[in-house]
């Protein structure tokens, strides 16, 4: 919880500013009669520093998103996508999370005065685990990269969603990996804000959500469709084609 005293500083090295508690306490003998008192022991103080337990986030996203009025050189439509929240505010940004962004008939971006917060490099070659990050976070169909809580709310703020050809449907998801190990942070990847004591982590929790676009599809395609880089067979493009 945000009670806690240790870590003392969060994943972007900013101090908390959080006092570990503690108490003072001396030892008395006392006569049991006249209650004066024999002999004092000095004060002695007594830290309790509290650690902080990793709390389970949560994730949360608008069901749908339409197009908006915006459209690109071949006249396809440009979507954004706004209202996604990670909920941890708990941990205070203490450790970084992973998230992976991926659609399959698109490119997704983030905000670009927001892109300096992820990171795509340091985790792009691990020996840690088998993921690693990937994408650098504008017109990428799939995305992985590491930040705060904070600093994720700030990249997902609003997302960009561009189709590979017009009248689509797609699914965007999101996932955010919290913890340590398996498919999170490795404990010292967690340790590279400096931080000598690092949270209790309970494992990895993950959770995901998805996004609907979705417009009509016309299968019926026009032959002056202006988006003449997507290759046809009778009018259907071939991304919406499944061959066996």
């Amino acid at each position: 919880g945000a009670s806690f005293t240790l870590p003392a500083k969060t994943a972007n090295h900013v101090p908390l500013g959080t006092e570990i508690d503690s108490f003072e306490f001396r030892i008395l003998a006392v006569n049991a009669t006249s209650m004066e008192v024999l002999f004092a022991t000095d004060s002695v103080i007594q830290y309790l520093p509290v650690l902080n337990v990793n709390d389970p986030p949560t994730l949360t996203a608008p069901l749908r998103v339409n197009a908006t009025n915006q459209v690109d050189f071949f006249g396809r439509h440009v979507y954004t996508i706004e209202g996604v929240h990670l909920e941890d505010s708990k941990d205070r940004d203490v450790d970084r999370v992973r998230v992976d962004i991926w659609a399959t008939n698109g490119t997704l971006s983030l905000p670009t005065d927001a892109l300096e917060l992820a990171d795509f490099s340091d985790c792009s070659i691990r020996r840690y685990s088998e993921w690693r990050c990937r994408g650098r976070g504008s017109r990428d169909q799939n995305m992985t990269f590491v930040a705060t809580p904070s600093d994720v709310n700030l990249l997902l703020e609003r997302i960009t969603y561009q189709p590979y050809y017009k009248n689509i449907a797609d699914t965007i998801t999101v996932r955010v990996h919290d913890g340590m190990d398996h498919d999170c942070l490795h404990s010292l990847e967690h340790r590279m804000n400096g931080n000598e004591v690092l949270s209790l982590h309970n494992g990895c929790y993950t959770v995901d959500t998805t996004i609907a676009v979705w417009t009509p599809m016309q299968l019926g395609l026009d032959d002056n469709d202006t988006n003449l880089n997507v290759p046809k067979i009778f009018g259907i493009p071939i991304s919406a084609i499944v061959f066996w």
